[in-house]
């Protein structure tokens, strides 16, 4: 659906804000992480890995967390569950290669990775707020 206005989509401070219809067929400007925004994290994230993964499991998942945490409260706003799904599903799959490559046999297959995660409650995506207006109608 594009605006009436002319372009329907654009890039700002890591978003990508287009027009589309909201659960009630209402056109609204959506917001999700912009695919360059997102390529750069995953970069960084294995980046980080490289560099990380040698440490011991307490300190790396203890910095973990804080970095997807800092990830979560920046892009974790309503409509862009899909976008911190897809950077956290893909951050798994680079941790769970790096820590694979600390030895020379494989350290963890993906059962024992996923126990792992559990045992040190790795972030799971979220969303942080609620939309304003949700807010300003039950104050009234």
């Amino acid at each position: 659906m594009s605006h009436p206005l002319g372009q329907s989509r654009f890039d700002f401070l890591g978003f990508e804000f287009r027009w589309d219809k909201d659960r009630k067929g209402q056109p609204r400007v959506l917001r999700r992480t912009s695919r360059k925004k997102l390529r750069n994290s995953l970069k960084q994230f294995t980046e980080w890995c490289k560099t990380t993964c040698r440490e011991g499991l307490q300190d790396l998942f203890r910095e973990l967390n804080a970095k997807l945490r800092g990830y979560y409260n920046y892009y974790g706003v309503n409509g862009n569950y899909d976008g911190l799904n897809q950077f956290y599903q893909e951050a798994m799959r680079i941790l769970f290669k790096w820590l694979n490559r600390r030895s020379q046999r494989h350290s963890y297959n993906w059962t024992g990775f996923r126990d792992l995660l559990r045992d040190f409650q790795v972030e799971q995506p979220y969303i942080v707020g609620r939309p304003k207006t949700r807010l300003a109608a039950r104050a009234v």
